[in-house]
């Protein structure tokens, strides 16, 4: 368990699929997602998604202190041991609360900490001005975009790659 003020990220539970079905069906929580799903999630889904995780992924359940109720879901993908890099992806269910913010920063600190990463990167979807800024604000540096990498409701969209270097994170005021 990793501890903030208000939240905690813990191990995914079994009864977390059916949040994370009900956020999957969700359009206005799955529109700035780039890997939403084509159509409504159900729990069976979201069960395999959580047995899915191996060595390469760490996923976490974001959860409030005071009752424990799940407010979002984030995790390493594609974490690198070797070269010590790891994608990061997150999804809260009621945004606008800080949430997200306090989750990821205790997120990043795990991975520099904790699993020794240099380097965590992330994509974004290039009209999710919220995240971006958020993102920007915690210490990320856009490094390229993917031209036309999304197509959506008749547009493509372009995808940014952002990323925070361990050094960078350390030189952060905090």
């Amino acid at each position: 368990m990793v501890q903030g003020q208000r939240i905690y990220l813990d191990a995914l539970r079994e009864a977390d699929a059916l949040v994370s079905a009900q956020w999957m069906s969700n359009l206005d929580i799955t529109s700035t997602l780039w890997n939403a799903p084509l159509r409504p999630s159900d729990v069976e889904i979201e069960r395999e998604f959580q047995r899915q995780a191996d060595k390469s992924s760490i996923a976490f359940a974001v959860r409030l202190l005071h009752d424990k109720t799940v407010v979002g879901f984030t995790r390493f993908k594609t974490i690198n041991h070797r070269n010590g890099v790891a994608e990061i992806s997150i999804v809260i269910g009621d945004p606008g609360k800080g949430f997200g913010r306090e989750a990821l920063t205790l997120l990043i600190e795990y991975g520099f900490r904790e699993l020794n990463l240099n380097r965590i990167e992330l994509t974004v979807l290039s009209f999710n001005a919220a995240a971006i800024h958020l993102y920007q604000k915690l210490g990320f540096q856009q490094e390229g975009v993917l031209r036309q990498h999304l197509f959506r409701d008749g547009t493509y969209h372009d995808t940014w790659v952002m990323a925070l270097l361990r050094d960078e994170w350390t030189n952060l005021p905090r």
